[in-house]
């Protein structure tokens, strides 16, 4: 027999009537018809199904004298009922007991998904939170804590631990700022202003750190521009030389005729003076026939005149006579 093979039993039943007629059929029984497919498990099972088909009586045809068709011989009440028994038929797919462990297994894998998706998300949205390359804390030098949200979204709030020189200071809470935003979010004190290390963790993501070192500000001492100091111009002085005479040996002066007569070996003195109102003479020099004598300090008896003596060399035919007169403050004159 197939598998698939439908079992088709047609019964009938069969008495005796009123009239004693054992073999005359009391009614055309109609076929039972299973139509249920039974596919037989390759395995053995001591388990066997029985399925039990009841014949139904249908009411008598034309044919039927039988004055009560509703009355059903005894004999024939008596009889067996039909059974049919079959292997054991398996639950679809292995049962009961498969589906139940494919239906593990996939809750199984849904929940590794469902974390797995967590875990990506809560890695994203932290991304999206805070990028500290832009998310910046800062402290001033008078110990004002800010942050800036340089990020194109709306970064949440958080907390932020402040520590300077190293050192727990405070604790301050870190609005949600919103994208381009610089915000001061609180203050601390108790350390030298403009000279300390300071560090901004916050309590979520990103931290900052730097220092602020104080310079003293440069004194700028001017220099001082020099006075160009104007030399006092001396008072005027009045002061002046007088002209060059000639005297003999006895001072007497001589004049131009007796010079005309002066020869070779003669002795001269030429002198020279001068009138200041301040200031005096120390000394005279002499310039003879373009020769500049040196100095003297020599004095004509009696006067405030410098003198040279001049012996007239030879060969000498006529003089040339220039003198200068040192004054104490103009120099020569």
């Amino acid at each position: 027999m197939d598998d698939n093979t439908k079992i088709n039993t047609p019964l009938k039943v069969t008495g005796t009537d009123k009239g004693g007629n054992s073999n005359q059929p009391v009614s055309n029984q109609p076929p039972i018809n299973q139509n249920t497919d039974f596919p037989f498990s390759s395995g053995s099972s001591e388990t066997t199904d029985t399925l039990t088909s009841t014949p139904v009586v249908s009411s008598p045809d034309e044919k039927n004298t039988n004055s009560n068709p509703q009355e059903m011989p005894k004999s024939n009440l008596d009889k067996p009922e039909t059974v049919i028994t079959s292997q054991h038929v398996p639950e679809k797919y292995g049962g009961r007991k498969v589906i139940a462990t494919i239906f593990g297994i996939l809750l199984l894998i849904g929940g590794v998904a469902a974390g797995v998706y967590s875990v990506m998300n809560q890695k994203l949205t932290r991304t999206d939170a805070w990028d500290c390359s832009i998310y910046e804390f800062k402290v001033s030098q008078d110990g004002v804590v800010s942050v800036k949200n340089g990020f194109h979204k709306k970064a949440p709030g958080q907390k932020a631990d402040i520590y300077i020189n190293g050192n727990l200071v405070k604790t301050c809470d870190v609005p949600a700022i919103n994208p381009g935003d610089t915000v001061p979010i609180c203050a601390v004190a108790g350390f030298e202003v403009g000279n300390f290390t300071w560090k901004v963790i916050g309590s979520e993501d990103c931290e900052d750190e730097g220092s602020h070192q104080t310079t003293p500000t440069p004194t700028f001492t001017p220099t001082p521009t020099e006075s160009l100091t104007t030399t006092p111009t001396p008072p005027e002085i009045g002061a002046g030389c007088h002209n060059v005479k000639a005297f003999d040996n006895n001072w007497n002066e001589l004049t131009s005729s007796q010079l005309s007569q002066l020869k070779t070996g003669d002795s001269i003195r030429f002198t020279i003076g001068g009138t200041t109102d301040q200031g005096a003479f120390d000394k005279a020099r002499f310039k003879i026939n373009g020769v500049v004598r040196p100095e003297v300090s020599n004095k004509k008896p009696a006067s405030d005149e410098f003198y040279d003596e001049f012996i007239i060399p030879e060969g000498t035919e006529s003089f040339t006579v220039e003198a200068q007169i040192n004054h104490s403050q103009l120099g020569w004159l």
